[in-house]
This record gives structure tokens, sequence and C-alpha cells, in this order.
């Protein structure tokens, strides 16, 4: 089969593509950047304050509109993740990930919307074949804009309790959520003290 049209109409569409990025990029240095308007006044985050003591298991916030956690466990006991209401969330082993279908905050996330949570049992479903996951977590999320926006300061507290199989005591992640100023051209201010615990 002959290939070579095809690749010279690849070629083409390819350096169309490059000179127009060329020319906007030139239409915008000649008239400087962009404006941006309306920029807000802060936004809130969240920031995990205490984490769990225990052999392989790593931690880390992930940033966003609906901030989340990545969790990496390499361990070799079973770590159980309970959801909002209490209920069995997500169970991790060094081999895999498992998610409870029946779970009220599985479902929050727009998971298995067909699962009937109230049946109270649990589904679990593998959602990873390693010891590797991320997810939006919704009690990481706080919509609420606080009355004082001047400076940093700490709206309230979330918790995610984790349990381990082998002595079902494990206090879980905790953090705060923090309002954050920004300043005109929209970047993070300096804390100026007083804001939430580092």
């Amino acid at each position: 089969m002959n290939m070579q049209p095809n690749k010279r109409a690849f070629g083409l569409a390819l350096l169309c593509t490059t000179a127009l990025t060329l020319a906007l990029a030139g239409n915008a240095h000649g008239h400087g950047g962009e404006v941006v308007e309306d920029v807000p006044e802060g936004m809130v985050q969240s920031k995990v304050t205490e984490r769990p003591d225990v052999a392989g298991l790593q931690i880390m916030l992930l940033e966003g509109v609906h901030q989340g956690l990545l969790v990496v466990y390499q361990g070799d006991d079973t770590l159980l993740f309970h959801g909002e209401e209490g209920e069995p969330f997500l169970r991790f082993t060094k081999d895999q990930v498992e998610a409870n279908r029946q779970s009220e905050t599985w479902q929050a996330m727009g998971k298995d919307t067909d699962a009937d949570a109230s049946r109270g049992e649990t589904d679990w479903v593998s959602v990873a074949n390693t010891g590797r996951y991320a997810w939006t977590d919704p009690r990481l999320t706080l919509t609420r804009k606080p009355e004082q926006t001047g400076k940093e300061h700490t709206l309230g507290k979330w918790h995610i309790h984790m349990a381990r199989a082998s002595d079902d005591e494990c206090n879980g992640i905790s953090g705060v959520h923090y309002w954050q100023p920004l300043d005109e051209a929209g970047t993070a201010q300096a804390s100026k003290g007083g804001g939430h615990n580092h």
C-alpha cells in the first residue's frame, strides 16, 4: 500500500498548523499579553496536617479546583479507608486497590451511581492492579467563601479515617481548609502569619 499521499497530507496539515500558531503568537506579542479581568480575591485550599505512621505508605495532596489524594502503598498489611459516613470506602494492598460500590462517598464521586448504597453491604470491585490510586475526595473540597478575605486563615478541618486490618487502629489522614488570598496578578500572597498550621 502506498502511504506517501497520507504522509504529504499530514506534513501539509502540520505546516499549516505551525504557521497559524506562529501568526497568533506574533499577533499576541505585538499587542501585549491578554488582560484578565475579574481576578478572584483568593481561593479555598486544603492541606494535610497529620498522616498515619504506616510502613510503606505515601500520601500526597493533589492540587486543583477539586483537590484529591494520591496514595501509594507497598506495605504487607491491608489498609481500609472509610467514607464520609464511616462506611468502608477503599481497600489497599500492595498488589491492588478495591472500591466499595455501596459506599456513599464512592457514589458521590460519580462512580457506580446505579449501586444501592442504602443496602449497607459491601461490594468490592478492583480499581487498580497496584497499590497506587488517586481520587478527588469530596471532603477535601470546601466551596464556602469566608467573610474575611484579606489574609490567609483556617476555615475548618477535615479527616479521612483509615484502619489497618491487623489491629483496626490507625487514626487516618487529617488536614485543614484555608483561605489563600491572591494579588491582582492572580498569584498567591505570602503568608503574613496567623494562618493555618503547617
